[in-house]
């Protein structure tokens, strides 16, 4: 069972990165990390803008080293990315150049051959769309649209929150073969936290669900766990999102629950479906 509860942000980061290492860290790739390239056909430049200044054209699921942040922004339409320096192989030679940070994965998870690599595609007003990819040496054969949750309070465009993967074997779901868990931090009172599930069966991917959490301290904690067949106390066939709302209680200076409920997923016809 994925347990995510939020008495206290710090608490919660432990709680949801216990078992990922985020390469996308608070609207940054940290100096030093290994990432993957989310984009296809990805230039590689000289200097950090846009121009004559190509030396490199790598193909998606390429494996970087992010060597710095420039702090200098470039902005697709409304998505705004800053440059990276980066580090690549090229053969038997380790080659640097810069590249903008829109193109690397935002999180990612290796399974065999495959690579998943979440990105962003697109932010228009409070949105910010994106995809996972199914990568297969360098070769993207699926795509799946997925939201990225948001705080509606940031200042920056630049996405800023902490965004980590995780990979599974099919948690007991009979039908697919792996489960991708993305997670998405931001710390700060009253912000949306949660996680995308994704499963892959073959060479596709489906969307399964999206969880939940949100805190206010001293007014509510609301969080939405999720359950797979594999875990402890799991249904079969079934996926349980057990949703619980938290009320602070001035009187006993105490959290009280003051709502619950569950809601069940199951795979029927390559797509997961609540259950009525």
């Amino acid at each position: 069972m994925k347990k995510i509860i939020i008495p206290a942000l710090l608490i919660l980061a432990s709680i949801v990165y216990a078992e990922t290492t985020p390469v996308y860290y608070h609207g940054k790739y940290s100096p030093g990390i290994k990432a993957y390239l989310f984009g296809d056909n990805v230039r590689v430049r000289t200097s950090p803008e846009i121009g004559n200044n190509i030396t490199a054209t790598l193909p998606a699921g390429t494996e970087i080293t992010v060597i710095e942040n420039t702090g200098k922004s470039y902005a697709l339409g409304n998505y705004e990315e800053n440059w990276y320096k980066i580090r690549f192989s090229s053969g038997s030679k380790s080659v640097e150049g810069y590249i903008w940070g829109g193109l690397i994965a935002k999180s990612s998870a290796r399974e065999g051959t495959y690579l998943y690599a979440a990105g962003i595609t697109k932010h228009e007003g409070m949105q910010y769309n994106g995809e996972v990819r199914l990568i297969n040496k360098n070769k993207i054969i699926s795509s799946l649209p997925i939201d990225y949750l948001v705080f509606p309070f940031a200042e920056s465009g630049i996405y800023d929150y902490t965004v980590g993967a995780e990979i599974y074997g099919n948690r007991g779901i009979s039908g697919i073969d792996a489960v991708f868990e993305i997670t998405m931090l931001y710390e700060a009172c009253g912000a949306e936290n949660g996680s995308i599930f994704i499963a892959r069966k073959g060479e596709k991917l489906i969307y399964i669900t999206k969880t939940s959490n949100v805190s206010e301290a001293g007014c509510f904690n609301y969080s939405e766990d999720i359950l797979f067949p594999d875990d402890k106390n799991g249904v079969k066939d079934s996926i349980v999102i057990k949703t619980t709302q938290e009320d602070y209680d001035e009187d006993t200076e105490e959290y009280k629950i003051t709502g619950k409920s569950d809601k069940i997923i199951i795979f029927s016809k390559d797509k997961f479906i609540e259950k009525k």
